[in-house]
């Protein structure tokens, strides 16, 4: 349970990091870096795969984040959140649209498998829980409602069309924001 903690502290972190960007740059420059920092996380996977960058420190914190089954590349879910803002980004080329997928990404996705963890007990698909996916829900709304300030309406439907991609046989790091921002666009 800690280590799923500070891997979903770590996504958190990660994503609200990639938020801040978007606030703060002219898009453009913002999807700019999005695409450079997701190619040196990348290129230092890769590096690291192939052994020629030898960090004991830099691997001992990516094993401490990263699930046992997913070890085909270092640092998987880090590539896979970075992908999937990626391609979000292509999507929606439009700041608030792909920061509106980002938190629902960030902290839906965050705070369904924190609680689902600790808290679930209805099985809905693999480890993925009735509970996890309501507390997903709820932070979710919370944050398009007090970051953005979305009417907690159109919150609410957003997060729940987002975190309900997470039942789409792809990888949910990809598929939430996709639907949440294809679910905002249809509400806007």
């Amino acid at each position: 349970m800690l280590a799923e903690v500070k891997r979903q502290t770590i996504h958190m972190l990660l994503g609200s990091f990639i938020i801040a960007v978007l606030l703060l740059m002219e898009f453009k420059y913002a999807a700019t870096f999005i695409f450079l920092f997701t190619a040196l996380g990348l290129t230092l996977a890769l590096l690291l795969k192939e052994r020629k960058i030898k960090s004991k420190l830099l691997m001992e914190i990516i094993g401490a984040l990263q699930r046992k089954n997913e070890v085909i590349i270092h640092g998987e879910p880090a590539i896979w959140f970075l992908l999937g803002v990626c391609i979000t980004t292509l999507l929606f080329p439009d700041k608030i649209v792909l920061i509106v997928g980002l938190l629902v990404l960030t902290f839906g996705d965050a705070f369904s498998t924190i609680f689902g963890s600790a808290f679930g007990k209805i099985k809905l698909r693999e480890s993925r829980t009735l509970e996890g996916s309501l507390a997903g829900i709820i932070a979710a709304t919370l944050s398009l409602f007090y970051i953005l300030g979305l009417p907690l309406h159109q919150a609410f439907i957003v997060a729940a069309i987002g975190m309900l991609a997470e039942y789409v046989p792809l990888n949910d790091n990809v598929t939430i924001p996709v639907f949440a921002c294809f679910a905002f666009r249809l509400l806007m």
